[in-house]
């Protein structure tokens, strides 16, 4: 899949810079950059089509976290989908190691395995990262909920903030 996909795939109403741009018979790819040269990706659109692959793992030093890994376990499919619908990552710090599911879209695959309200409400939203442990206890995510150790951990490593929400017109 390649990186022009992005605008493609996620809006065709809205102005969008291209994440490619041909100079002089030059391709320039759209990307920011941590300080210590890893790559921060913009959304989980982004980190599904331009990040790692399965198995691959992805750290990074934090001043107050100390050292965060994310590993990619597994993306999920639709069938005859090019994009996953989520991906499975597990997040670890020095002392613990969780899994968190990353919504890429929403689909009723989606819909069935996580708790989503179908009906915006602003004391559930309905975020990106998903810890595991939330939908081992069928638990509905609240307004503090992105607080939590895996999305903070997989936050540092990736870029994407921890409340991130599935888009509205997804749902």
């Amino acid at each position: 899949m390649s990186l022009d996909r992005l605008q493609e795939l996620s809006s065709t109403d809205s102005d969008i810079a291209p994440s490619d741009i041909e100079m002089h018979g030059v391709k320039y790819i759209r990307s920011e950059y941590f300080t210590d040269g890893q790559r921060i990706f913009f959304s989980p659109l982004d980190f599904a089509l331009n990040g790692p692959n399965d198995g691959s793992v992805m750290e990074r030093e934090h001043k107050l976290y100390g050292r965060c890994k994310v590993k990619v376990l597994k993306r999920h499919f639709e069938r005859g989908s090019e994009v996953p619908s989520f991906i499975e990552c597990e997040v670890s710090r020095s002392f613990f190691k969780h899994k968190l599911w990353v919504v890429v879209r929403t689909t009723k695959l989606v819909l069935e395995k996580f708790p989503y309200n179908s009906i915006r409400d602003i004391y559930q939203p309905n975020y990106a990262l998903y810890p595991d442990i939330y939908l081992k206890k069928n638990l509905r995510m609240d307004l503090v909920s992105p607080r939590n150790d895996a999305s903070i951990a997989f936050s540092i490593v990736t870029g994407i903030p921890t409340g991130t929400k599935v888009r509205e017109e997804l749902l």
